[in-house]
């Protein structure tokens, strides 16, 4: 420690090594206990609330004090504000905050100065972060969870005031469907006219009258309306749903289904955004200067602000690792899956600039969000898990080994495993892992009468904004009193605490927490509502320029030399990305069955680790790059469900969930499952898997992106999967024997068909170099497919009663046309899942799963073209139509 010290500095002055690590006291948040939110959600104000200083005297503990709490901000504003969120800079002296001033502003960060005594401030708040108030449509901006992470100029991390700032903002304009397409869950059990499930938390009485569809299991494809839902415990924890008539058959564990919603909820989708503030050390007296001026901090904002993420999602609260990566939660929720709707609010991580967007945990999670994840100092992370529709903040939190490899958890719907806590896993036919193991557990048990739950009624409290501390135990915001997520009247008193593990953080057996005391930090409790606890603290920084991943530069990077910008180096702006897949059967294999069971179909013709050989029509032969279109609020604004078949998602755009999207490209898929593909910068991309007609057969759910000149990579090659990912995956064949095999020297070096031309012994050039945005595909209904139904089907397609009830005329209805409308028709109008189209895979976007399609080819015993057939041109285009999303408006191209 004293070694370590000698190195650091803050503010140009030494530091003493017995401070290093020491917790002098805590900062938090105390304001008001009615600010029901939704996750993503800021339109309301709830002013009242300061920062608040715990000082410690020498000796004293935070379980142990007699000091009281200063309030550091309330002399600095008349009237009452809202403090959102805070963070404390490595050498303590500087605390940066969210705050908003009233019900016409939005969120911006403020920074303080703490005095060289750490007991008051030392001048008044100063802002930090601008912006226009609001955007073009009206939107409030908001500037939110702040973030000290290492500064540009101090390569070692010695200088413990150099710093950035991350934080999230909805500044770029863009708009999201912030919930869930659907209330997933997984049946315990029921027979007859009722479904038990131990694990649905949410108030009784919720879902009574509302649908329900069976999507796997016995009962698969049935549908029911829940004439009752109770709760199976007096204090309101798990479900019995009564159905309106019995199923034919008992239900399992196998069982998978889906409550319908009847609200769609359009919110301002967040990015994750860096800044350098002023003082930056190194200037002449800088550390003496005092606060900038609005004027400098201005200047020193417009022109260091950079966005690190660019997916017209939604993602919020970053932490930083050890290693130099920024973390965050970040959602995927383009679709559905299997008839499943895939919301996930999973960790991702990129390197400092935004660069290297990888899913890091959470992915497929029985939990709708995670959020607030940092390292413990064993190295495992703790984290939040919640739901966006609870009102209060709180969850539950799981401890989670990051390197462990796949999550399997207990009662996930997402998974194919008919497993429960209870179960016993000895039946269980896993490729590789002996016995069940999980990587994470929960700090409480979720269920009983004491139960702390992610959502709904919580019989044992909740928890939020948890910080780990070093010697193991964790500070986070706790009320022990039964919440109900969703009620706007609960209220909750949060006060800190402190979770002490008494021995081990995890019991022998490694399936749950080890014990741990619940301590009240009763000096900063009040009956107001505390959160946002975070240590005084002097820490070390993170390895923020010295990175475990590198920073990977396409093929262009050749010519152009990158240029260092505030300690990130980036290449012009327009500059195009590279994607470097190397091996997309494999990538999709896992993408749509994750667990470690059972044999992959990777639908390659030969070879195929599931034994079987894959029919024609279902190999991969191509992947289509999909560009995510700008989505603006009167875009994605819900149309009354009474005028579009009732879909709570219809919008101008779609009378579905998809928004407009464009066709960067279809590349061709080498014979290893390799592509290579030049694709455009810093807006959402995703892909999907072709055929050889061009039908997609799966597609990745969520949205990524690449900043100028950045090179992606995906998946590996299955040559080396033994080596590399079998000990956690499970084996391709399924069989355990096969999970390990000899290395590939040449497929390890990432040489596959898609980059190296063997016969030339040198790299190839990307897929589709050059290609300008004129070049894209977009498809719109009006101008690109009611032609081809003009000409090819309205002849006999005319009226109500055409055959198959399709009526394909352009007759305008109150939001798109007849022909439109028709095509989108239910498989069963009064089931009221839209999930189940008769003639189109909407929710999926798979023309390869829709009836229309297979007409019009033929496929799997289906013709119905009479008279000549469609041209080739016209087939791709319903092709790509359905692909897309089966939109009515098409985006517009560039060029």
């Amino acid at each position: 420690r004293e070694a370590l010290a000698r190195h650091l500095r803050t503010e140009g002055n030494p530091i003493k090594g017995q401070e290093l690590g020491r917790i002098q006291g805590m900062v938090f948040i105390r304001g008001p206990r009615h600010t029901p939110r939704r996750y993503f959600s800021f339109d309301a104000f709830y002013p009242g609330s300061d920062i608040y200083l715990l000082r410690l005297k020498p000796g004293e503990t935070l379980a142990e004090t007699s000091a009281v709490p200063v309030n550091l901000t309330r002399r600095f504003h008349e009237d009452p504000v809202e403090i959102q969120a805070l963070d404390v800079r490595y050498d303590m002296r500087r605390i940066v905050f969210s705050m908003r001033k009233g019900p016409q502003q939005g969120f911006r960060l403020y920074e303080l100065r703490l005095n060289e005594t750490l007991s008051d401030v030392e001048g008044e708040p100063y802002p930090i972060s601008f912006a226009p108030a609001r955007l073009a449509d009206g939107t409030l901006i908001h500037h939110v969870d702040p973030l000290y992470i290492p500064g540009p100029r101090d390569k070692e991390g010695y200088e413990l005031d150099e710093v950035a700032i991350a934080f999230a903002s909805n500044e770029a304009g863009q708009y999201a469907q912030s919930d869930s397409w659907g209330i997933l869950g997984e049946a315990d059990g029921g027979q007859g006219d009722t479904l038990i499930d131990a694990q649905r938390h949410e108030p009784p009485g919720l879902y009574t009258g509302r649908r329900l569809y069976v999507v796997d299991g016995p009962n698969k494809g049935q549908w029911r309306t829940i004439r009752e839902h109770v709760p199976l415990s007096a204090k309101g924890s798990g479900a019995r749903l009564v159905l309106d008539r019995p199923l034919p058959e008992p239900l399992d564990r196998r069982t998978v289904y889906v409550i319908e919603k009847r609200q769609a909820r359009p919110l301002s989708s967040f990015d994750i955004w860096r800044f350098v503030p002023l003082p930056v050390h190194g200037a002449p007296d800088a550390h003496r200067a005092g606060p900038p001026g609005d004027t400098q901090a201005r200047q020193r904002f417009l022109e260091t602000a950079r966005r690190m993420t660019f997916t017209y999602a939604q993602e919020r609260r970053p932490t930083m690792r050890t290693s130099g990566e920024v973390m965050f939660t970040s959602v995927r929720n383009i679709g559905f899956q299997g008839d499943r709707p895939i919301f996930n609010g999973a960790i991702y991580r990129v390197q400092a600039g935004g660069f290297d967007y990888h899913i890091q945990g959470g992915n497929r999670s029985g939990y709708a969000l995670y959020s607030d994840s940092r390292e413990m100092g064993n190295g495992i992370e703790i984290r939040q898990v919640h739901d966006p529709r609870n009102l209060w903040g709180g969850g539950l939190l799981v401890m989670v080994d990051h390197g462990f490899g796949i999550h399997i958890e207990p009662d996930n719907p997402l998974d194919d495993i008919a497993f429960s806590q209870d179960s016993d896993a000895s039946g269980l036919a896993f490729s590789s892992p002996p016995r069940y193991i999980p990587a994470q557990v929960p700090l409480f048990e979720e269920s009983g009468d004491t139960g702390v739950t992610h959502t709904g009624v919580s019989p044992g409290g909740g928890l939020r904004d948890p910080y780990p501390l070093l010697n193991g135990s964790v500070m986070s915001a706790y009320t022990p009193h039964r919440l109900d997520h969703f009620d706007h009247h609960a209220d909750p008193d949060w006060d800190p605490y402190l979770f002490e593990f008494i021995a081990s953080p995890h019991t022998e057996s490694g399936d749950r927490a080890g014990a741990f005391r619940r301590i009240r930090i009763t000096a900063a409790s009040s009956a107001m509502a505390e959160y946002s606890p975070r240590p005084l603290m002097l820490r070390l920084k993170e390895k923020a320029h010295r990175p475990l991943h590198h920073q990977k530069f396409g093929s262009r990077a050749k010519e152009i030399e990158p240029e260092e910008e505030y300690g990130v180096l980036r290449m012009p702006d327009g500059l195009p990305g590279e994607i470097e897949c190397y091996d997309y059967p494999l990538l999709q294999a896992f993408l749509t069955s994750f667990t470690p069971v059972g044999a992959r179909d990777l639908r390659i013709r030969h070879d195929n680790p599931n034994g079987g050989i894959t029919a024609q029509d279902r190999v991969f032969r191509y992947v289509r790059i999909l560009m995510q279109g700008p989505t603006s609020r009167d875009g994605l604004r819900p149309i009354h469900r009474d005028s579009t078949q009732g879909d709570p998602f219809a919008t101008p755009v779609s009378l579905g969930i998809h928004t407009q999207k464009l066709i960067v490209a279809e590349v061709p898929i080498e014979e290893d499952g390799s592509f290579y593909v030049e694709v455009p910068t810093n807006v959402p991309l995703t892909i999907q898997g072709l055929n050889a007609d061009r039908r997609a057969m799966h597609g990745m759910n969520r949205w990524f992106y690449l900043q100028p000149g950045e090179r992606l990579t995906f998946s590996i090659p299955r040559s080396i999967f033994p080596l590399r990912c079998a000990g956690c995956h499970g084996s391709l064949t399924g069989d355990p024997l096969q999970g390990v095999g000899p290395p590939d020297l040449v497929s390890a070096s990432s040489r596959v068909m898609a980059t190296w031309n063997e016969g030339e012994g040198r790299r190839r050039e990307p897929y589709g170099k050059d290609r300008t945005p004129g070049e894209y595909v977009a498809v719109d209904f009006r101008r690109d497919v009611q032609p081809i139904l003009d000409r090819r089907c309205v002849s006999c397609h005319h009226s109500d009663s055409a055959p198959g009830a399709l009526d394909l005329r352009d007759l305008a209805t109150d939001h798109y046309n007849r022909a439109y409308e028709s095509l989108h028709q239910l498989s069963d109008p009064a089931s009221g899942n839209h999930a189940d189209k008769r003639y189109i895979n909407e929710r999926e976007a798979l023309s390869s799963e829709s009836p229309l399609i297979d007409a019009l080819t033929g496929d799997r015993g289906r013709d119905h073209l009479r008279g000549e057939a469609l041209t080739e041109r016209e087939l791709l285009t319903l092709i790509r139509w359905i692909d897309l999303g089966a939109t009515f408006k098409g985006a517009e191209v560039d060029g």
